[in-house]
């Protein structure tokens, strides 16, 4: 087996899934930008990306891992999103780096 093949590679006791962009392993999340989630859906935070000055600014508005975070509103990919009971407006492309 080559050196840097994931297949069958376990880290501690979870498996490593394949480094080539395959299907992810049974039981894994699969994560999607915000932008994907519907009008009134309820979703939870899972990573936020970007440089540090985006995820600061993000983590004052309260979009932090873990938070629950429901879509109020969206138009031309800006969004409003209602987190920790108070309503944020964020643009398009702050929205992209928002995980769910």
């Amino acid at each position: 087996m080559p050196w840097g093949w994931a297949a069958g590679l376990t880290l501690g006791s979870a498996p490593v899934e394949c480094l080539h962009g395959r299907e992810p392993l049974p039981g894994k999340k699969t994560m999607k930008p915000i932008t994907e989630a519907h009008f009134g859906q309820t979703v939870t935070i899972l990573k936020v990306s970007g440089d540090l000055r985006t995820r600061r600014h993000l983590a004052d508005l309260g979009c932090v891992i873990n938070a629950k975070v429901t879509i109020v509103n969206e138009q031309d990919g800006d969004l409003i999103l209602k987190v920790r009971g108070a309503r944020v407006a964020i643009g398009a492309s702050m929205a992209r780096e928002i995980y769910i």
